[in-house]
């Protein structure tokens, strides 16, 4: 069913060496190089439009199929399937990530494109991704909300591939901080959708005077107690439910302190 594929280095960080030695001497791996990180939603209409399939297999860049996972894609009926979103697991499976953000997805009721099949044509036909999303976040949301209604989409929890990157409380408190650049955008567009999914009650720009100032003192103590936090996360002897709440609290406050750095920026 494969026929070709495209790797978009997007010169964020070195292509992981098990996609290289997958593309070395292999005639349907093209590696296309970009000069500089233009965001992943850029990336991935370039990947799609390199591709002369009438089917495109879209996958971040820390994610790779299994057999069973090609094997799944072969007994769908595409006649009357337009795209497949299928989920992304672990291969740290037990890990406290693992399942921190598989619950935070089920709860927030939100899916990724990180494993995402779709018709090229659908995609082209809709704009892709919209580029102006260049920092993490919320291009997926943005993507699924433009399916068109008539799109035939099949989103399977069964249809799931690998994830290599185990995350880090570092690594989340990034992501969150530069997430609410995205949400900026998204909130524009979809407001009604932005309220929706919670993350205007950790906006700077969607909470009042008594918000901000609560979040504020919240984001000080954040500050102060985050080497206690990340130990705590980090250790084995803390309940599940307790690293799941200081998580959140940290991927909260992190958020606020994105939207209000934004801010700032454009003082």
């Amino acid at each position: 069913m494969i026929s070709e594929i495209n790797l978009v280095n997007d010169s964020a960080e070195p292509l992981p060496q098990g996609y290289l030695k997958t593309a070395s001497g292999n005639s349907i791996c093209k590696i296309v190089n970009r000069d500089r990180n233009y965001g992943r939603s850029s990336a991935i209409n370039e990947g799609v439009d390199e591709a002369s399939t009438s089917l495109v297999w879209i996958m971040d860049a820390d994610c790779w199929p299994r057999h069973k996972d090609v094997a799944l894609l072969e007994t769908i009926n595409w006649e009357d399937t337009d795209a497949v979103i299928g989920t992304v697991e672990s291969t740290e499976a037990d890990s406290f990530w693992a399942r921190y953000q598989k619950e935070r997805r089920a709860k927030n009721r939100t899916v990724s494109t990180a494993n995402m099949v779709i018709r090229k044509q659908l995609f082209l036909e809709i704009g892709g991704f919209d580029s102006a999303y260049r920092w993490y976040g919320f291009e997926d949301q943005d993507f699924i909300a433009r399916l068109p209604r008539s799109a035939r989409v099949r989103v399977d929890s069964g249809f799931n591939i690998e994830h290599y990157s185990e995350l880090s409380l570092d690594e989340i408190r990034k992501k969150m901080y530069f997430a609410a650049f995205s949400g900026k955008l998204y909130s524009t567009k979809f407001p009604a959708k932005y309220r929706e999914m919670g993350y205007s009650k950790v906006d700077y720009e969607f909470t009042g005077t008594l918000s901000r100032y609560a979040l504020s003192i919240l984001a000080l103590i954040e500050t102060i107690a985050y080497p206690i936090i990340d130990k705590g996360i980090r250790s084995k002897s803390v309940p599940y439910f307790v690293k799941a709440k200081l998580a959140l609290f940290v991927s909260a406050i992190s958020y606020y302190k994105g939207s209000r750095g934004r801010r700032e920026e454009r003082l």
